[in-house]
């Protein structure tokens, strides 16, 4: 998993900023806290991403095949090109809602071992 490039742009200027001593060793610790917190939410949040990335590809997939030629209209998009994002917006909540009560099971289910464990 790569950090994207308007982001690593950002932390190169922000690294001119520091002493030439410090600069590596910034960017390095850096890079590799975004990326563990990429991965990390990943596995946490496998739900948001899987759904949020479905309705993405769907909805891309609706724009392009609903599209009607009229003859003097020329070309009519009943989605206008917005199906893409409505539709990855609608699987990023119910993905987030699918997350949220794992989260809550499970974190309902360590406090009963801890509790069981006292």
């Amino acid at each position: 998993m790569g950090i994207p490039l308007k982001l690593k742009r950002r932390l190169i200027e922000f690294a001119k900023k520091l002493p030439e001593s410090r600069r590596a060793r910034f960017l390095i610790e850096t890079s590799k806290k975004i990326v563990a917190f990429a991965a990390s939410f990943v596995l946490e949040h496998k739900y948001t991403v899987i759904y949020a990335s479905l309705g993405f590809v769907v909805g891309r997939i609706l724009d392009t095949m609903l599209v009607i030629w009229v003859p003097g209209l020329g070309v009519l998009r009943p989605t206008m090109n917005m199906a893409g994002i409505l539709l990855g917006t609608a699987g990023l909540g119910y993905g987030f809602l699918r997350d949220g009560d794992a989260l809550r099971l499970r974190s309902l289910i360590t406090r009963q071992i801890r509790k069981a464990l006292q």
